[in-house]
């Protein structure tokens, strides 16, 4: 299943259930957006819970790639994913757009081969 990392700036969240809450919407958005069919063309609908999600927070000081939050996604590079993947990764943005609370986001996608898993 993928595995989401998610940098956001230090004291974006009031309290840690505000974050929890961020990264559950996270975790909806990514796998709405990244359910595919798999190697053997059997689909592969992702559910929220099967997301692995990891979050760190960032001073202003070490601000990555001039965005206000990161998300990077780790995922097999299924070619039913892989071949509209740009449309996905907008659809992720997208999906957080009405809770990133009008921070910008970069969201990008590493695909991992068959058979190879961190």
């Amino acid at each position: 299943m993928p595995r989401v990392k998610v940098f956001y700036p230090e004291g974006m969240f009031a309290d840690p259930a505000e974050k929890n809450s961020f990264m559950d919407e996270v975790a909806s958005a990514v796998a709405a957006a990244l359910s595919c069919r798999d190697y053997n063309d059997e689909l592969c609908r992702l559910k929220a819970e099967e997301i692995d999600i990891f979050s760190s927070p960032f001073s202003s000081e070490n601000a990555r790639l001039g965005k206000d939050l990161a998300i990077e996604i780790m995922g097999f590079d299924y070619p039913s994913r892989m071949g509209n993947i740009e449309d996905r990764l907008v659809e992720i943005k997208g999906g957080i757009s009405g809770i990133t609370l009008g921070r910008k986001a970069s969201v990008s996608f590493i695909g991992i081969a068959e058979g190879c898993w961190v």
